[in-house]
Parts: C-alpha cells; structure tokens; sequence
C-alpha cells in the first residue's frame, strides 16, 4: 500500500497570489493612501474576504509594467545609448573648451 495515496499533498504556491493593502504598499514603495487610490481606481485588482481587501499579485506586476512602458514611450533612444563623440566636462576642458 502507497502511503502518499493516504495523504494527498497539498497545495503550496512558491509566491503569494495576493497580498493585503500593507504588502502593496511595501511592494510599490508607496503610502496608504495612493494605495487606496490604486485600488479605488481598478489599476490594480481586488477582492474582498470578509473585512479584508486583498490585492491580487499578478496585477501589482501589470501596474508596474504599465508604468514602465509609459514612462519610456516618449523616449526615441535609450538613456545607454549616448553618443561617444560627445564631449564630456574633462574631455572638452583637455581640448580648450570651458
């Protein structure tokens, strides 16, 4: 007879599914109030067990990615990609620049 058959084993994520309003903030780096902001506005997704509002993970990394890629929309190049024949301060004073 199998002993695993007896105890089935149970359901263990590696990571959370969701967090509560305290391990948002601290994910995000941001107050209670921006909190319930982001909450109360739907960018981030939530639910409610009895009194406690919980936020589901996989959508704090959606909000990130969001913001990620709206704050380098505008860019036309990448900040790495600074031409090298632009003279920094000690090259341009090594040259008779100011």
């Amino acid at each position: 007879m199998n002993t695993s058959d007896k105890n089935p084993p149970t359901f263990r994520p590696a990571e959370k599914l969701a967090v509560d309003v305290k391990g948002l903030r601290e994910a995000l780096d941001v107050g209670n109030t921006k909190a319930w902001q982001l909450i109360r506005d739907g960018e981030v997704e939530s639910f409610s067990i009895g009194r406690k509002r919980l936020i589901v993970v996989e959508s704090i990394g959606k909000l990130v990615r969001r913001l990620v890629h709206a704050a380098n929309a505008g860019r036309t190049t990448p900040a790495s990609d600074t031409p090298a024949t632009m003279p920094t301060p000690d090259t341009a004073s090594a040259r008779g620049g100011r």
